[in-house]
């Protein structure tokens, strides 16, 4: 996990790319990136604060380097785009046949495979509409997976209460209730 004193170097670093942000950089803005950034591991961090240097005009918000820091432990940037996905798929199944179980290399082609049927899609009258609906859930779980490593801890925890109350709520109108 990072420590204060290194998102404060980070922050530095951060300060030395952006000399006209310099003056902005002041103890309560410091304590936040602090608490926001704590649960990041170091290296993620350090790294994404190089990503931010390289690839963005201004000084990088909690978002934006929570963000680089998921892209970064999550290999977001060198997973294949949802139409190279989808022409592994087809690749794979084509060559595997109706009758084996196609094995991917790539987990979320894997996961969507799984969630739409493999069969089914390779079945579809309309390669189109198969081809679209591979690309929107490949998507969906690209986000999805992102996304979960961006929440702080905190919002993570919060959600999970969230889902353990709207479960207490569907049992109990499942019960008439």
């Amino acid at each position: 996990m990072a420590t204060r004193e290194s998102i404060i170097k980070c922050i530095g670093l951060l300060s030395l790319a952006y000399p006209h942000y310099q003056d902005k950089v002041n103890e309560p803005m410091v304590n936040l990136y602090v608490r926001m950034l704590s649960d990041l591991e170091d290296e993620s961090l350090q790294l994404a604060a190089e990503h931010c240097i390289v690839n963005g005009k201004f000084f990088p918000s909690i978002a934006e380097l929570r963000e680089a820091a998921a892209r970064i432990e999550t290999g977001a940037d060198i997973l294949p785009s949802a139409t190279e996905a989808w022409g592994e798929f087809c690749k794979i199944t084509r060559r595997l046949g109706y009758f084996e179980i196609p094995v991917f290399d790539n987990p979320i082609t894997a996961k969507v495979a799984q969630a739409l049927g493999w069969k089914q899609l390779v079945e579809h009258d309309n390669e189109s509409v198969a081809q679209a609906q591979f690309r929107r859930l490949y998507e969906d779980y690209q986000k999805r997976g992102l996304n979960d490593v961006i929440k702080t801890p905190a919002l993570k925890s919060a959600e999970g209460r969230a889902l353990e109350m709207m479960g207490g709520v569907v049992k109990q109108i499942g019960n008439g209730k």
